[in-house]
């Protein structure tokens, strides 16, 4: 198989070994993560409450300003490079091979929102039982969300199912570009968050966040690297917000609603009694 051929592969191995040739080390995490099967979410949240306003309002200027986004994301693929062409190779793969359970997985992770980490957290986490914390993770989104719009129409990339009509997506077609991906984003982002007001539960949250994003891959709506430049964007995001005093004056001030779900978490099953 010569070293672009990527689009030839078929097995994993086949994939692994060219994009290996390709220095396409990212994908390389893409395809063996996206193997696994995407943890099951919960239903949607339910509408927020008006007391989440004051939360709301010190999350205001949560994200400093002054960043170089587009250095800390970096570009995609050139068009019709080797990584390019192996990045279109993975979308394929996955394809050919997803389950009827992975693409229920990935149905579930479309409607993204807090609730959706109840599992991860191992309690019930929506705008009815924390309405202060759901309302600063929405403002957390919307502001890295919009750094992320522009940097899709600065990288202005199709989507694997524009630029390929053979790609046929399980979950709904969006009309925006696809890099960086807003899903992987999302869901690293939260994750991330959330780890830093329940450190106890952070390796099943940042699990649970990068399954969210390889989830598109799977689902035909995103290419390996688009996930990959979602999470970095999320890491640095997060780790520049968790420092702000907006963020940690937001999180005392629904301090109460972390005891509650604190209390309410239910233990890994090899720690209960």
């Amino acid at each position: 198989m010569s070293v672009c051929a990527a689009e030839e592969a078929t097995d994993t191995f086949d994939i692994v070994a060219t994009m290996s040739r390709c220095h396409a080390g990212c994908l390389l995490g893409a395809v063996l993560l996206a193997l696994q099967l995407f943890v099951p979410v919960a239903p949607a949240a339910s509408v927020p409450t008006a007391s989440a306003r004051t939360s709301a309002e010190n999350a205001a200027r949560l994200l400093p300003e002054g960043i170089d986004w587009k250095a800390v994301v970096g570009p995609p693929p050139a068009p019709d490079s080797c990584d390019a062409v192996a990045d279109l190779a993975v979308v394929k793969f996955e394809q050919a091979r997803r389950s009827p359970a992975e693409i229920d997985n990935a149905w579930r992770g479309v409607a993204l929102d807090a609730v959706t980490f109840d599992q991860a957290l191992n309690s019930r986490l929506d705008a009815e039982v924390a309405p202060k914390l759901s309302a600063l993770l929405r403002s957390a989104i919307a502001q890295v969300r919009a750094v992320n719009s522009v940097l899709k129409k600065e990288y202005d990339r199709l989507r694997p199912f524009d630029a390929d009509p053979s790609i046929t997506p399980v979950v709904p077609r969006e009309e925006g570009r696809s890099y960086p991906s807003s899903h992987a984003m999302r869901g690293l982002l939260v994750a991330r968050l959330l780890a830093d007001i329940f450190p106890e539960r952070r390796n099943d949250l940042i699990d649970f966040g990068r399954q969210v994003g390889y989830s598109r891959v799977v689902g035909g709506v995103h290419y390996p690297s688009d996930v990959e430049a979602g999470f970095r964007l999320a890491e640095r995001a997060s780790a520049e917000i968790v420092q702000t005093a907006a963020w940690r004056a937001a999180v005392r001030d629904a301090s109460d609603e972390v005891a509650v779900i604190r209390a309410a978490m239910v233990p890994p099953a090899g720690e209960r009694r």
